[in-house]
Parts: C-alpha cells; sequence; structure tokens
C-alpha cells in the first residue's frame, strides 16, 4: 500500500463521529446547494437535484455520487432518523452507529481512486521511514530507526509523522505487525511460534499477549473463528 492510502486509512481508521440532527426533507428537481456551505459535515440523499458530502477536510471525496443500490441508501437514512428520535439510554450509540453504516455504504458506492488526499507536500523520507518497517517487521523496531531511515531527528520525526499519518511512529508499527500477524494466521498454516518469530516477538508467550489485548482472543482462538467462518460460508 502506498503512502497516500495508508494516511487515508488512518484517518479514517481513526474517525469519530457525532449526530447533530437528521430529517428528512421533501425537495424538489429544482434544489440545489451549489453556493451553500453548511457549517457542518453532512451527507444526503438526493433523490433529485443535487448534493454535497463534506467529511474530513484533509480527505478529498466525490461530491455527488450514484448509490448502487438507491433502496438501501434510502433505508440506511430512514434508520439513521429513527436513532435519532428514539429516547432510549441507547439512542445516541446507535445514531453514530447509523452515522457509521451510513459513511461506509457512501464509501462503498465512491468510484475507484475517487477518494484522495487533498493536495498537501509530503516528505519523501516518510516514504522510506515506512518502507524500513515493512522490510524489518520480523525485528524489534524503534522510532529511532525509522526515523533515521528518514533522515530527521526522533523528537521530530515523531510530531511529522503524527500530524502526517494521523497516528504516532510507535502506534503504526503495532499496526503492521498486527496486520501481517491477521494474514498470516487467516493465510498460512504457520504454527504460532514461527509467526512470532517473524514478526519480532521474543517468545510466543509475549506475542499471544499482544495479539489478544488487540483483539480480545488469542492468536489460535482467532485462527479457529476464521477457519469457522470459511468453512460456513
Amino acid at each position: 500500500m502506498n503512502e497516500t492510502n495508508l494516511i487515508i486509512q488512518n484517518r479514517l481508521r481513526e474517525a469519530t463521529v457525532s449526530l447533530e440532527r437528521a430529517n428528512l426533507i421533501i425537495c424538489d428537481e429544482t434544489w440545489k446547494c451549489d453556493s451553500s456551505v453548511p457549517p457542518f459535515s453532512s451527507i444526503q440523499l438526493v433523490m433529485q437535484g443535487e448534493g454535497t458530502i463534506c467529511i474530513d477536510e484533509t480527505i478529498h471525496l466525490p461530491l455527488c455520487i450514484d448509490a448502487k443500490d438507491p433502496k438501501k441508501a434510502e433505508q440506511l437514512f430512514l434508520d439513521l432518523v429513527h436513532s435519532v428520535r428514539q429516547d432510549d439510554i441507547f439512542s445516541a450509540m446507535k445514531a453514530k452507529q447509523a452515522v457509521l453504516n451510513l459513511l461506509c455504504y457512501y464509501l462503498d458506492c465512491c468510484p475507484k481512486d475517487s477518494v484522495s488526499l487533498v493536495a498537501q507536500t509530503f516528505d519523501s523520507p516518510l516514504s522510506d521511514a515506512i518502507s524500513y518497517v515493512e522490510s524489518h517487521l520480523n525485528e524489534q523496531i524503534t522510532v529511532q530507526q525509522m526515523a533515521e531511515a528518514a533522515g530527521y531527528h526522533a523528537s521530530h520525526f515523531t510530531r511529522l509523522f503524527q500530524s502526517r499519518m494521523g497516528i504516532s511512529p510507535g502506534q503504526f508499527i503495532l499496526q503492521k505487525k498486527m496486520e501481517t500477524a491477521t494474514q498470516l494466521l487467516t493465510s498460512t498454516d504457520l504454527p504460532i511460534a514461527a509467526i512470532a518469530d517473524s514478526l519480532g516477538f521474543g517468545s510466543q508467550f509475549y506475542f499471544s499477549n499482544f495479539f489478544k489485548k488487540q483483539t480480545g482472543m488469542t492468536p489460535s482462538s482467532y485462527r479457529r473463528l476464521y477457519l469457522r467462518a470459511y468453512l460456513e460460508s
């Protein structure tokens, strides 16, 4: 995955949502909002006319897309409005989940390569640091080593990486190790000890504790669960 896609992935991974309001408005075919700039992020299902979406100031999304399944899109909006109108103690949580479901569907409907970063100047040395991590996952990688690969002092590198990637260098290292671990657990029959060794963990015990902290289950349990789901699908 290239640097730009990694940044987008991490921005979306760390995204939080809060719903301010949700309404159903009936508009005719002349409705437009070309010159309107709402003071909040908004997402609308427009059956006639045109609409806009603004989710993150650093991520560029298409202003208007065609829903793959308009009925599904409509139902997602109805679920959202319904969750807002509830008054039970879980309504706020349900509303957040409804927003995320809607956002995921929107992104799923975006044309290929239409989601991108707003034009910025990125330091190519960051790519060197990312490449260093990806090629040294079998070692115990430090932030200092990443900084040296990028040619920066560690403190400056940490601030730069955090601002550009949305996560700290340390979190990025753990994220890459975790992604590789799940891939090896689900696509190979390598022993847990071999996977732990290939990712630079001192022991299978340390790796298992790390994995359980991230997923809530041991590597063995995760592998069994994936295999069961695969066989049942």
